[in-house]
């Protein structure tokens, strides 16, 4: 029963395209095959990561939320980092993500009235963006992975306040957010080990 169950959940997982793909030094924005959705987020840009910021040490994440009513929030780097807002009703609506040390990092956002948004994979130093800015569509769901190190993370949602943590290990991708409720995703708290 159990190994059925593990099956069952591991064929849904290959569906949804929820694997990460690895990162390499030429990886950049790119569709996974299968990946739910076509839409792509290349044309979605953060500011870049400070200069005093760049060199950080092995297992950092850098993140940068996009919310509605503020802009680009500025980047937040640490082994556990956390943006966006609570109590404050603004929805995420892009999220940038680099990585020293974690063997690079994949990203992909359940976008309102769009669905999942192309997976987008790069390696240590390079930003995965992914959302939409200036459309007013908020993140709703987020996968979050790196194939180098375990990724944890923690949604904010609208109406339900924070998920629970959620953890992949290398090279998977962990899920957090909703689909399918209309949901807005506030904040995110995210992790490497």
């Amino acid at each position: 029963m159990r190994h059925r169950a593990i099956g069952l959940v591991l064929g849904v997982l290959a569906a949804l395209a929820v694997t990460a793909a690895p990162a390499s030094a030429g990886t950049g924005p790119a569709a996974v095959a299968n990946a739910p959705g076509s839409v792509s987020n290349s044309t979605v840009q953060a500011p870049p990561l400070p200069k005093d910021q760049v060199r950080q040490a092995a297992g950092t994440l850098c993140l940068n939320a996009h919310l509605a009513g503020i802009g680009w929030q500025g980047w937040t780097c640490g082994t556990s980092v956390q943006v966006g807002t609570t109590g404050q009703s603004r929805q995420m609506e892009a999220l940038a993500v680099t990585t020293a040390g974690a063997g690079g990092i994949c990203a992909q956002a359940h976008v309102a009235g769009l669905g999942w948004l192309s997976q987008v994979c790069v390696a240590d130093g390079g930003t995965a963006v992914v959302g939409t800015t200036g459309q007013s569509r908020a993140v709703e769901a987020l996968g979050l992975g790196s194939p180098g190190s375990t990724t944890c993370a923690n949604a904010h949602l609208a109406g339900i306040g924070w998920q629970g943590t959620r953890c992949a290990g290398p090279g998977v991708v962990a899920l957090v957010g909703t689909t399918g409720q209309s949901r807005a995703m506030e904040a995110l708290a995210a992790s490497l080990s």
